[in-house]
């Protein structure tokens, strides 16, 4: 609620700080891949999930009534012990009465090719369809692929990650009427410089050069 009323609409920081573009917070996501035990320990529980997303709701829009909040941004498939597969997390937050705590689903379709992104948003709108939940924008909050680092499948060339970027917004934009998708986030801005793979999906390396990627990203935008 604090956060809410700083950086909100109307915030204290606006007042504070006239000098400053108004540019407040819109939208919070709660939570980052809560099916994971990488980011929800000792492992996954949707039922707690939604008691955190429901408190934090109540909180932000106390503060801001105009407030929109993201559901946490949930990896398909996570190949880990312990990890809840969307297809059964996503309906055990509807099953917690969650339909109405969040203004949009988020998703994380990470995936070897770009074409198979969007068969992961189908399936999730599937799910909200099977719980009544057809309005619902998607968000898609991280998607990216490495072009260094350790090797793995998502690792691939400075120039294949630019190829697979374009295609990935490319299908995002046709299929953005029938799937309802409202954002695609590229993960991430620059690299951070270690081997792990997601450290180095950047449109930037660590020194700050631009990548084929960013090339490709700002011919999308219209970006300089």
């Amino acid at each position: 609620r604090a956060a809410a009323a700083r950086y909100g609409h109307s915030g204290a920081f606006w007042d504070l700080n006239p000098q400053v573009p108004q540019i407040p917070v819109t939208h919070w996501q709660i939570w980052n891949e809560p099916n994971s035990p990488q980011f929800w320990k000792p492992k996954p529980n949707a039922k707690r999930y939604v008691r955190l997303l429901r408190v934090a709701r109540r909180g932000i829009r106390a503060a801001d009534p105009q407030a929109r909040l993201v559901l946490a941004g949930l990896f398909p498939t996570p190949g880990t012990d312990l990890g809840v597969f969307i297809s059964r997390y996503l309906p055990q937050i509807y099953r917690a009465k969650a339909r109405g705590l969040f203004d949009a689903v988020a998703v994380h379709p990470y995936n070897v090719r770009p074409r198979d992104t969007i068969k992961d948003l189908v399936k999730v709108r599937r799910i909200m369809g099977r719980f009544k939940d057809k309005r619902t924008p998607l968000w898609v909050t991280e998607i990216g692929w490495a072009s260094q680092g350790q090797r793995t499948p998502l690792t691939v060339s400075p120039e294949r990650q630019a190829s697979y970027l374009r295609q990935a917004f490319t299908l995002a934009e046709r299929n953005r009427k029938r799937l309802k998708i409202r954002r695609v986030v590229w993960y991430s801005l620059r690299d951070a410089g270690s081997s792990i793979w997601y450290e180095n999906t950047g449109l930037f390396t660590r020194n700050g050069s631009p990548k084929p990627s960013w090339e490709a990203f700002i011919g999308l935008t219209g970006g300089r």
